[in-house]
């Protein structure tokens, strides 16, 4: 059964490719169905799973004049620099997830708010939204960009993507960058995406010390906590969330904790206190500045990086206050995320402590 699954993970996830392939290569990776691996050394970066049912296929494609390939992170099939002028580059990536679906509007507005806009409504992002070539088939096309200048402080953003549903698997082709280079490709882009080739299935390699898409799903769905009586759980979490509390004073004031996990170091944690940063609508912060934001605190024996952050929330407009903690478990990290009314994140810091430190991981060693 297809799990739904909004787009926060998929901006995240990524694995290693090799590079230096010529321009009127075709490319070939297999895409094991079965597995889900951590991610692996370059050495081994050519042949990487996703969590999923069915048996494998592999994925060729041919690059335009001037592409070309390079060393892909985390979980993605591949990732391709696209040249443009004055030595700015945009960047392809391919990213598969078996067994998940995402809706429209849940793709449109993570993507949005990596570009510092402000959701849609479900209507506007259907509508927004168009069909392209994929392989032998469709896909739906997305196509946004920046506002203001998100790049070097100088070029706005643009990221023009193809989402494919094949087999019980939603691949997502993005490419993301200066808007320019991006519009002066996207002919090539577009062409890209139709070589897309994915072949038969194959029968699935086995691994003996990998995970099924079974055992992640359970040990990702399952942990068991102490839940604060003053917390309303939400049935409906949404998208990519295990769970999701709300949070009201007798004042009315109001805040929210959310939990959700990730393969891996579920991206690193600059990228993750950015895109964090950007639901307070607060500048990124580079690597050196990354330490400054967080404080140590014991977990379970433990020192954990809280990081705390103030601004505006996208969500609602209001000034708010953000506390994350992200707990890596048996390959996997677990983000708690506590957000709302500064003066009640404040008052609830202890209890959201004391609830991320009563979980319980399944499969935990």
């Amino acid at each position: 059964m297809m799990k739904r699954l909004g787009p926060w993970g998929l901006m995240m996830i990524g694995v290693g490719l090799l590079t230096g392939c010529k321009p009127t290569e075709v490319h070939v990776y297999q895409a094991p169905k079965e597995k889900h691996h951590p991610p692996m050394p370059m050495d081994d970066a050519h042949a990487h799973g996703h969590a999923g049912m069915g048996a494998q296929r592999s994925l060729s494609f041919k690059l335009p004049e001037g592409w070309r390939e390079k060393p892909a992170e985390r979980m993605r099939v591949a990732q391709i620099a696209v040249p443009g002028k004055d030595g700015l580059e945009a960047e392809i990536s391919i990213v598969p997830l078996a067994g998940m679906t995402a809706g429209r509007e849940d793709i449109m507005n993570i993507w949005r708010e990596q570009l510092r806009l402000p959701p849609m409504e479900k209507a506007a992002a259907e509508a927004a939204v168009t069909r392209v070539d994929v392989g032998n088939g469709k896909g739906d096309l997305y196509d946004l960009a920046s506002t203001e200048p998100l790049i070097k402080e100088q070029y706005k953003m643009r990221i023009l993507a193809a989402v494919y549903e094949l087999d019980g698997t939603t691949w997502f082709v993005k490419m993301s960058g200066p808007d320019e280079v991006v519009q002066n490709a996207r002919e090539p882009f577009f062409n890209f995406l139709k070589s897309l080739n994915w072949s038969s299935p194959s029968a699935p390699a086995e691994t003996a010390d990998a995970p099924s898409a079974t055992s992640a799903a359970s040990t990702a769905s399952t942990p068991q906590w102490q839940i604060p009586p003053h917390w309303q759980e939400q049935k409906s979490p949404g998208p990519m969330l295990t769970a999701k509390f709300n949070i009201k004073d007798d004042q009315g004031k109001q805040a929210e904790v959310t939990v959700s996990s990730l393969a891996g170091d579920g991206g690193g944690a600059l990228p993750n206190v950015n895109r964090w940063r950007g639901q307070l609508l607060l500048q990124p912060v580079t690597a050196e500045e990354l330490p400054k934001l967080a404080t140590q605190v014991e977990i379970n024996g433990r020192s954990i990086s809280l990081y705390d952050m103030e601004g505006t929330w996208a969500k609602t407009g209001d000034p708010a206050r953000m506390l994350v903690l992200s707990v890596p478990v048996a390959g996997q990290t677990w983000f708690y995320k506590l957000t709302g009314d500064s003066q009640l994140v404040a008052r609830e810091k202890e209890t959201f402590l004391t609830f991320v430190r009563s979980v319980k991981y399944p499969h935990a060693h």
